[in-house]
């Protein structure tokens, strides 16, 4: 092909005709433009399916996380319902205090009120990773990442939450087990094989009936 037109273009100016000459290279510039042209096209529309096929990856990536997320919700609604309740038994303030006594209050409901007070966040990996390496912007639906917005505050909320809980267990939980809760029996909770047959029974009676 880039013989025939060479051969085209020393033929007119062989013949003198620069007129014609001079037509036939305007043609061929702008064939050349036209192919850059079309070239270019081509590269947007490969760069547009690629970054459609990254979207959709991102997307799918997320969604499997949510997914993965909400059963760790479920089980953290599940537990923190669990601890209200051992709570409202330990305080006698159940809807059935008047069938409950102080003997309903074992070692180990007292341990999993003490140690399992705190939940976790759920886990979004996916979210992490297109939030650090800015790829939010690929995502072309407004409403998923108006949404972006509306996940990342409710997470800064639950992880504000989580922390004035563990503040409070530092600062007062834990000062009542040091001074007022025989630690070893509730480590038999932990260590089943460790030998409390020399420790007191720890009285809840005598601890709930101080106001701290």
């Amino acid at each position: 092909m880039i013989k025939f037109f060479r051969k085209i273009r020393q033929r007119l100016l062989t013949e003198n005709k620069f007129s014609k000459y001079l037509l036939y290279a305007i043609g061929e510039i702008v064939l050349v433009v036209i192919g850059i042209l079309i070239a270019l096209q081509i590269n947007n529309w490969n760069a547009e399916k690629k970054i459609e096929k990254e979207e959709i990856g991102i997307l799918s990536n997320l969604l499997e996380s949510l997914l993965s997320a909400k059963e760790q919700s479920d089980i953290e609604i599940f537990n923190e319902n669990q601890l209200s309740a051992s709570l409202l038994i330990v305080l006698n303030k159940n809807s059935n205090k008047n069938k409950l006594s102080i003997n309903t209050i074992s070692d180990s409901l007292v341990y999993n009120i003490l140690w399992n007070s705190n939940p976790n966040l759920p886990v979004l990996n996916s979210y992490t990773d297109i939030k650090t390496t800015g790829k939010i912007s690929i995502v072309t639906n407004r409403k998923i990442r108006e949404s972006f917005t509306n996940l990342e505050l409710t997470l800064t909320g639950l992880n504000s939450l989580i922390n004035d809980r563990l503040t409070l267990q530092q600062m007062r939980i834990d000062d009542i087990i040091v001074n007022d809760v025989n630690f070893v029996r509730l480590l038999k909770i932990m260590e089943p094989g460790i030998n409390i047959d020399d420790e007191s029974k720890i009285n809840y009676n005598i601890i709930l009936n101080k106001k701290k």
